[in-house]
């Protein structure tokens, strides 16, 4: 019962990403995926719960993306980067695909999603930042809980505003300011190297 469930879930995400749009009616996602009405009712008390679990399988899987592509970096820098870069791209999705009504985003199952994520990336963050003080990139005396907190912070504004930003230089230029002020003289020149477009320092 779980597996199926789980299987009509990634393919509920799919219709979803490939409409980008998850305001369909339940007949029609079914006429999509080929299956009966009855049929998804079997697995989901109701599309509201429909939603909630593709909100948790892709949170899942870009998470997942994330730590992959972290085992290839070494750098704790490039990887607090990379997260950002990754969080913006995961809003994209997201918002493409996923316009909640006010009571789906404030129910009880959708926050403890959204939590859930947010400390298992504000673990990922502090980890980096604590290695970023050993190799010392990052300044000693930095308070790393407060600057994971922020940093994720800034990170959730990026995913909210999504409109905001006009073009990938923007984006690789507010990831390096993030990043700048915690940074040590020998972290600055790794910053720099980190990012593929020139950022002019005020």
């Amino acid at each position: 019962m779980k597996s199926r469930r789980l299987f009509y879930t990634s393919r509920i995400a799919e219709v979803f990403l490939e409409q980008q749009t998850s305001k369909m009616k339940v007949e029609d996602l079914a006429l999509s995926l080929g299956v009966t009405k009855k049929t998804l009712y079997n697995y989901f008390d109701s599309k509201k719960e429909m939603v909630e679990s593709v909100v948790d399988y892709i949170s899942k899987r870009k998470l997942n993306e994330i730590r992959q592509g972290l085992t290839e970096i070494n750098n704790p820098i490039n990887a607090l980067v990379y997260v950002g870069k990754s969080i913006f791209s995961i809003s994209q999705t997201y918002n493409a695909i996923v316009e909640l009504p006010m009571d789906y985003l404030s129910s009880p199952i959708v926050q403890s999603i959204f939590k859930e994520r947010r400390e298992e990336i504000l673990e990922i963050v502090t980890f980096h930042f604590c290695k970023g003080v050993h190799l010392g990139l990052f300044d000693s005396d930095i308070d790393i809980e407060l600057t994971s907190n922020f940093y994720i912070f800034q990170l959730e504004n990026l995913f909210i505003r999504k409109n905001s930003l006009s073009n990938h230089q923007q984006l690789v230029q507010l990831l390096y300011y993030y990043l700048k002020g915690n940074c040590t003289s020998k972290g600055l020149e790794v910053l720099r190297e980190s990012f593929d477009l020139r950022v002019t320092a005020c």
